[in-house]
C-alpha cells in the first residue's frame, strides 16, 4: 500500500512487514533477505543511515537462518557501527547480543560472552528487560561452552528469575534448556533429565522450533549418555525431522550428529 515513488514510507512498510513475521515467528529467509537488500540500497540512495542500518539488520537476521555464518557476521558488524555512529544505544545493544548469538553457533565462545557482557550494560543503561535477559541468556551459553561450569549456572539462573518477574515464557525455557545442559556437561546426567523432559511440552508450547529443537536434541544426548539408547535414536530422528522442516542447517548437523552417536552405540551394544 505503501506509495511506490515513496523510498522512506515502503522502506517503513517493509521493516513492519518484517516485523510481523519475527512476532509470527515466520522467518521467511529469502525474504527477510530480498528486504534487507532493498533497504539497503535506498538507505545507501538516500544517504540515510538509520534505513541502511535496518538493511544491515535484517540481512543478517535472513543469512543467520540460512546458516551463512561468515556473511552474518559482517552485516552485524555493520548494524553494530552504523548503531555507534547514529548514538543508537537500543541498536547498539541488539547488535552485540545478534553477534554475541551467531559467534556462540561458531563455537567462539570468548567473543560471544564479550559481545553479550557488552550488550548487558547497555540493554541496562536503558532499562531493556528483553535485551538483558537475552544478554544473560547468551552470556550462559558462553560460560559453558568455556567450561565456566559455576558461572553459567548463576547467569542463567539470574537470567531464569528475571524472565519470570517479567511473564516471559518463552525465555523461562530458553533458561530451563540451557540449565539442562550444563548438568550434562556436569555429568548430572539423571537431573538433566528430569529438567529437560519437564520442559519439552512448554518448549513445543512457545511455537519457537529452534528452542524445541534444542531441548530434543539435549534429551537425545541425555539418553545416550544414561545408556539408553531406544530413546536416544528417537529423540534424535525428532530433532532431525524438526531441524529438516526448520531448513536450519546448524540444527540439520547437531541432530545428525546425535543420530549417528546413537546409531554407533546401539551397534556396540548389539
Amino acid at each position: 500500500m505503501a506509495d511506490p515513488d515513496d523510498d522512506i514510507a515502503r522502506a517503513g512498510a517493509g521493516i513492519a512487514l518484517a516485523l510481523w513475521w519475527y512476532q509470527q515467528a515466520a522467518y521467511r529467509v529469502p525474504g527477510l533477505i530480498s528486504l534487507g537488500e532493498q533497504l539497503l540500497a535506498t538507505g545507501e540512495r538516500l544517504d540515510d543511515r538509520v534505513i541502511t542500518m535496518e538493511g544491515h539488520a535484517h540481512i543478517a537476521t535472513g543469512l543467520y537462518l540460512k546458516g551463512d555464518w561468515a556473511a552474518c557476521i559482517q552485516h552485524h558488524e555493520w548494524h553494530l557501527r552504523l548503531a555507534r555512529l547514529l548514538g543508537d544505544r537500543f541498536n547498539e545493544q541488539r547488535a552485540h547480543g545478534n553477534l554475541a548469538g551467531t559467534l556462540m553457533k561458531w563455537d567462539r565462545c570468548s567473543d560471544a560472552l564479550e559481545h553479550a557482557l557488552a550488550q548487558r550494560v547497555i540493554a541496562r543503561d536503558i532499562a531493556s528487560g528483553p535485551g538483558e535477559r537475552y544478554a544473560l541468556l547468551v552470556a550462559g551459553r558462553a560460560y559453558t561452552g568455556l567450561g565456566r561450569f559455576k558461572e553459567a549456572a548463576i547467569t542463567l539462573d539470574e537470567g531464569a528469575a528475571l524472565a519470570d518477574q517479567a511473564g516471559d515464557s518463552l525465555r523461562q525455557v530458553e533458561f530451563t534448556v540451557a540449565r539442562g545442559l550444563v548438568l550434562i556437561e556436569l555429568g548430572e546426567r539423571e537431573s538433566a533429565l528430569a529438567l529437560l523432559s519437564e520442559v519439552l511440552e512448554p518448549a513445543r508450547a512457545t511455537g519457537m522450533k529452534m528452542t524445541e529443537v534444542n531441548c530434543v536434541v539435549l534429551l537425545a544426548r541425555a539418553h545416550r549418555l544414561l545408556g539408553r539408547t531406544r530413546e536416544a535414536m528417537r529423540y534424535s530422528i525428532e530433532a532431525l525431522v524438526l531441524a529438516e522442516q526448520m531448513g536450519s542447517p546448524y540444527w540439520i548437523r547437531e541432530a545428525t550428529r546425535e543420530r549417528e552417536a546413537a546409531t554407533g552405540q546401539r551397534s556396540v551394544t548389539a
